[in-house]
């Protein structure tokens, strides 16, 4: 794929990706005689390919990478950083909130998952996140190579980037800003659906970004996003009504995976080579909602024969 330029100094690169991973936006960034990459895709032959291409048009090598900004620690946007770093001996920035992601992915990975399995009895379900699990574990090693990472100095800039502190998709998501505009990984993304982690720090996250003045955000995939604050408020209202039905639902005592049902629907039906539609990526999001209720003491979380349920405290 050709090199899109989305101002003097930052060209992107659509990185066509294999399946399950959806293409991904790594951004090149000239710094004279060097350049900075923003992310790096999964580590796979094709895409590393695909980079090397990419700089050869604009005059570079991989002797030329300064450095790795990554926007978050996820496989598709940092898996191949390790072999560029290889490579290049360049540095790769990684906020210190997904520092550990990126230096032991698979076990950050078990971590997630045996948390979503703490608060499941369906036997059934167990069986398909654990099998879920193991799918992942299989990708992580396949397309995350070993990478000696950076801690970001969050607050500053670097690289003629100002680094914004992003939370919420992950704990360490990062939004890079140059002028009116900003790579935001995946912080925002059109259709406006993806995994969030922390809802409390997304909403702060949102509110940061509606202060900043950012015309438009250039995400991780997908094309640009503009006027930056009407995506914003769209994905707040997004996520704001998603918890006013959660609430509805849990009125009367609900299971994390009888919650997701009623969500998801559909999508519920296991497909484990679809991660977005699958059952895993629907429990993750639902207990998502599910903690932020009861971090607001709008929910309780009560244990009865062996099983965790939620409760609206209106419903109490």
């Amino acid at each position: 794929m050709g090199l899109l330029s989305i101002s003097r100094d930052i060209k992107l690169l659509r990185l066509s990706t294999p399946q399950p991973y959806d293409p991904v936006n790594i951004y090149i960034v000239k710094l004279g005689k060097s350049v900075c990459l923003v992310d790096a895709g999964p580590a796979t032959d094709d895409c590393y390919r695909q980079v090397e291409h990419a700089l050869a048009e604009e005059g570079s090598g991989f002797g030329d990478i300064e450095a790795i900004l990554l926007t978050h620690s996820h496989v598709d946007h940092a898996g191949l950083a390790g072999r560029l770093q290889e490579q290049s001996g360049c540095a790769v920035y990684v906020h210190p909130g997904d520092l550990q992601s990126v230096v032991d992915p698979v076990g950050k990975t078990a971590e997630k998952f045996g948390r979503l399995m703490d608060e499941l009895g369906e036997p059934e379900v167990r069986g398909l996140v654990q099998s879920a699990l193991a799918l992942n574990t299989r990708r992580l090693e396949a397309h995350f190579a070993h990478v000696e990472p950076t801690p970001l100095p969050v607050g500053s800039e670097k690289y003629g980037l100002h680094i914004v502190e992003a939370p919420g998709h992950t704990p360490g998501s990062t939004v890079y800003l140059s002028g009116r505009g900003g790579l935001c990984g995946d912080t925002l993304l059109d259709p406006q659906t993806l995994l969030i982690d922390n809802l409390h720090a997304y909403f702060r996250t949102l509110s940061k970004l509606s202060s900043l003045g950012v015309h438009s955000l250039w995400p991780g995939h997908g094309g640009v996003l503009e006027p930056a604050g009407k995506w914003v408020e769209a994905v707040r209202q997004k996520y704001l009504k998603r918890v006013e039905t959660v609430k509805r639902i849990i009125k009367e005592p609900r299971t994390l995976f009888e919650v997701a049902r009623s969500l998801y629907g559909e999508s519920l039906v296991w497909d484990p080579n679809t991660v977005r539609a699958g059952l895993t990526y629907a429990l993750l999001q639902t207990k998502t909602y599910l903690d932020y209720l009861v971090g607001d003491h709008l929910a309780e979380k009560r244990f009865r024969g062996g099983l965790t349920y939620y409760q609206s405290c209106e419903g109490v």
